[in-house]
């Protein structure tokens, strides 16, 4: 029987292989995994606050019965760094050397902001549910307020862990049990993505240069690098077949395809504003597309297409 959290669920992948798949109302905030290479454990990203990676790191113990020795962060966005200080001080954190940086730049004032912003959010919502009396509305907010008690509970000793090891291109890890690579091909979501491919299992873990059947955040990146990236994912020797999001259920590569689809048809839609003398906010008020409406974070649509139209207005002017 696996270990339980209200943070995440764990899906076996093969043996000794588990995706960590975010909850929802939960902390860990983005998709994580777990990796047995026979003689040291290796985790793939951290999360959103301390609580949820400490769970992470004692069902990894659980699941495979060694500490983990290893720890890997994808990309420098929050919700996958912020739970790197649960680590162990001797466990190794792995990034690539522009992520590093990005961490060291930009973590602390969002640390900042968000105390500030989840103390005020919590005061809101009491509010709001003082003056509520329907009880669908009052269970919403109330799920509301709990997750942010979650939040607001890591905020006092809240600090910033940089990676203490940093590389470029690829490194790879032998085990007993499996080799692994940790690989990057630059920046697509962020100005430097790293992925972790397990060749002999087929298995890679892509971090959020995947949300499967979500709308994907494409304002800290390059959408052309994006894709470009994803070419490099499908030339894999030997191909994969299973692929952990970022955000999302465990996908097979056809999820690759329906994010090739979403890039074009939302810079197609900006282009045909641009043509036609729409504003950035005209941009915004798009509606989401049919083939994508089903998507969850479907407000990150009316985000990504302010990015778009702001990005591609040099070249209409």
């Amino acid at each position: 029987m696996h270990p339980t959290s209200k943070h995440f669920d764990l899906e076996p992948l093969t043996d000794g292989v588990y995706a960590v798949i975010a909850k929802e109302g939960g902390v860990a905030g983005s998709n994580a995994g777990i990796v047995d290479l026979g003689d040291r454990v290796l985790v793939f990203d951290l999360g959103m606050a301390p609580q949820g990676a400490r769970d992470l790191i004692s069902a990894a113990q659980c699941v495979t019965g060694r500490p983990v020795t290893l720890a890997i962060n994808s990309h420098w966005h929050p919700d996958h760094v912020l739970g790197n200080q649960a680590l162990p001080p001797a466990t190794a954190l792995i990034s690539t050397a522009r992520t590093r940086t990005l961490i060291a730049e930009r973590i602390p004032a969002i640390i900042a902001q968000r105390r500030k912003e989840t103390s005020e959010k919590l005061g809101e919502l009491h509010l709001q549910l003082q003056n509520v009396d329907d009880p669908e509305k009052t269970n919403r907010l109330g799920r509301e307020v709990d997750f942010y008690r979650m939040v607001m509970e890591d905020m006092p000793g809240l600090a910033v862990r940089v990676p203490e090891v940093t590389f470029q291109g690829k490194v790879t890890f032998h085990g007993p049990a499996r080799r692994v690579e940790l690989v990057t091909f630059g920046g697509g979501h962020t100005a430097s993505d790293a992925l972790l491919l397990l060749p002999d299992d087929q298995i890679l873990f892509a971090g959020d240069l995947l949300f499967h059947e979500c709308h994907p955040w494409l304002g800290d990146g390059d959408p052309d690098e994006w894709l470009r990236i994803y070419n490099a994912i499908e030339a894999l020797d030997p191909p994969v077949q299973v692929i952990v999001p970022g955000h999302g259920a465990v996908a097979t590569p056809e999820a690759l395809a329906a994010l090739r689809r979403y890039l074009p048809v939302l810079q197609r839609l900006v282009d045909d504003l641009h043509k036609n003398h729409g504003t950035v906010d005209d941009a915004a008020a798009v509606p989401v597309p049919a083939a994508f409406s089903d998507w969850q974070e479907a407000s990150t649509f009316a985000r990504n297409m302010r990015f778009l139209f702001e990005r591609t207005g040099a070249n209409h002017d």
